[in-house]
């Protein structure tokens, strides 16, 4: 079967601070792009992108030729009960009580379907027409095309965007509209692959998941923070978890006041954090010194190969030259 490369273009500069060098990541190879996927770091403000990249008509494309998969019963029931548990860590963490919730990229709506068993009134945006059916038609959620169709005036307590932001071309624009939408303490909460554990996912096989025709951005902490503080937003949240290799970061109005209790629960969860990530770092330094030694003890084995191979090649030499002057010796008994 043929496959169909999908159009892209070619951006003159970071897409965010327009700083036109960058430096050359590497490249990968990706089904749906003829060139493959080129990664670069700007100079100026350290955002990975992709150059090219799909045009917005490409991804538009590839997400309505991406396959929906349905839920039966039982696996619908578990997906919503677990994300049960997302939503509840998001109402510790942010101290929010139940109010409205949009779900940016709601897809077949099992987080808005947790949401409002736990009291929250529900609102999605999904550009998947048949997503957004199926989020309609088996939680009878109000699942809108874009946020320009959401009620006019309806403001948000929580909007969340769970591996949505890495596949926007204009990601500081979207996060101010989303500023817009919120209430006086209201939060935005975002999950994207970190770009700190790209070589993970590689080696766990799944770099795919990270490095894609859909991911034009990739992120880190300090990257994605920039970019919300561009958009008009403060971050009071931040993890990035080896465990799961996801960042994540909740942000919210500059005038958004936090208590002393949340405070001491971020700076307990950011020690946590923290200490994660050195362990991850410790294990990496660890998995290299292995990898270094065993490479070194190849090396010594090659070396004693070669040179046990010199000393057969000069074994059979002297072998030829003994069974030759056997011959000559024969010949001339011969000849006698």
């Amino acid at each position: 079967m043929t496959t169909q490369f999908l159009p892209t273009e070619q951006i003159p500069g970071c897409p965010i601070c327009q700083h036109p060098e960058a430096r050359f990541v590497g490249h990968f190879p990706e089904p749906h792009i003829e060139e493959g996927l080129s990664v670069h770091q700007c100079l100026n403000c350290s955002i990975v992108y992709l150059n090219p990249r799909l045009t917005l008509e490409g991804i538009h494309m590839l997400e309505d030729s991406s396959e929906v998969y349905l839920y039966d019963a039982e696996q619908q029931a578990k997906a919503v009960h677990d994300r049960e548990g997302i939503i509840a860590w998001l109402e510790s963490m942010t101290q929010l009580k139940p109010g409205s919730i949009l779900d940016v990229g709601c897809n077949r709506g099992y987080l808005l379907a947790a949401a409002a068993r736990r009291g929250w009134q529900p609102f999605g945006v999904e550009l998947s027409q048949v997503s957004a059916a199926e989020a309609r038609q088996r939680f009878g959620l109000p699942i809108y095309s874009d946020l320009e169709s959401l009620p006019q005036g309806q403001l948000f307590d929580l909007i969340t965007c769970w591996h949505v932001v890495e596949h926007l071309h204009h990601p500081v624009q979207m996060l101010r509209q989303l500023g817009e939408l919120l209430t006086p303490d209201g939060v935005v909460a975002i999950q994207v692959p970190a770009y700190r554990f790209a070589d993970e996912y590689i080696r766990q096989g799944n770099g795919l998941h990270i490095f894609c025709a859909s991911h034009p951005f990739h992120y880190t902490a300090e990257t994605l923070t920039m970019v919300l503080e561009q958009a008009g937003l403060q971050v009071f949240y931040c993890d990035e978890s080896p465990k799961y290799l996801f960042l994540t970061i909740y942000a919210a109005k500059p005038s958004r006041s936090i208590n002393a209790n949340q405070q001491a629960q971020l700076a307990a969860q950011r020690e946590q954090t923290n200490q994660k990530l050195a362990w991850f770092e410790h294990d990496h330094a660890a998995i290299a010194q292995t990898l270094e030694s065993m490479n070194a003890y190849v090396q010594h084995l090659e070396t004693t190969l070669k040179t046990k191979n010199e000393h057969i090649a000069q074994l059979e030499q002297h072998l030829q030259t003994i069974n030759n002057g056997r011959i000559m010796r024969i010949l001339k008994r011969i000849k006698r």
